[in-house]
């Protein structure tokens, strides 16, 4: 339930006390009436059939109303349709581009641009953490558990204003660049070095998701970003 958690943790800043199983509630309506489709994949992402096996043909794929294992596109579909008074995702129903870090910048240009967004947009992160805590690993960048670790969404809730501090190294290393996040797992903010959360996200694959406050504002409008 962590994209949920992730969710109402959102919402919760413009809706306080909206709770984890309103959210996960609104989702599973929405599957049952099929206003959001989730077909059922194995553990590495690929559509199945109803006999178990693996099929690239949309007829073949069986829908599922488990509100586990929710991707970018399923979190952004339950903003827009369930919680858009005062939000909305960014989700494109044609393409999975826009659930990329890769499309916002790359690796060189997400940090900047996370800062610039805050506070009124945020990210909806897909990184691995260890199962078993729920964190990232501590220390030199080290992040990341390809072997043992879980997929997991978290909310980046913050970047340090000493980001750009002059001397700071440009690599994660740097003790000046530090990233908030609130993780659903714990129900808790926690604090990390951008080198561990991002060796974690990129072990993840860079998944991520953009959720704006209505009424959007540029961040730009109002001087240099």
């Amino acid at each position: 339930m962590c994209g949920q958690g992730s969710v109402a943790a959102i919402l919760n800043i413009t809706e306080p006390g909206t709770s984890l199983n309103k959210v996960v509630e609104k989702f599973v309506g929405f599957l049952k009436s099929q206003s959001i489709y989730k077909i059922v994949r194995d553990s590495d992402g690929n559509p199945l059939d109803s006999n178990g096996n693996i099929t690239e043909d949309p007829n073949e794929f069986v829908r599922t109303e488990d509100p586990n294992y929710t991707g970018a596109y399923h979190l952004g579909q339950l903003i827009n349709q369930g919680f858009n008074e005062f939000w909305r995702a960014d989700v494109d129903l044609a393409s999975n581009d826009l659930y990329s870090v890769d499309y916002w910048g790359g690796w060189e240009g997400i940090a900047h641009n996370v800062r610039r967004w805050l506070p009124n947009r945020y990210v909806i992160a897909g990184i691995n953490i260890n199962g078993n805590t729920g964190q990232l690993r501590n220390g030199l960048a080290g992040g990341g558990f390809a072997n043992d670790g879980a997929s997991h969404w978290v909310v980046i809730t913050g970047i340090s204003n000493e980001w750009d501090r002059p001397g700071c190294r440009a690599n994660g290393h740097s003790r000046w660049k530090w990233v908030r996040v609130y993780n659903p797992f714990d129900n808790q903010t926690e604090y990390y070095w951008w080198g561990d959360f991002e060796n974690s996200w990129r072990t993840d694959g860079g998944a991520m998701l953009r959720v704006s406050r209505l009424p959007i504002i540029d961040p730009c409008q109002f001087g240099p970003c």
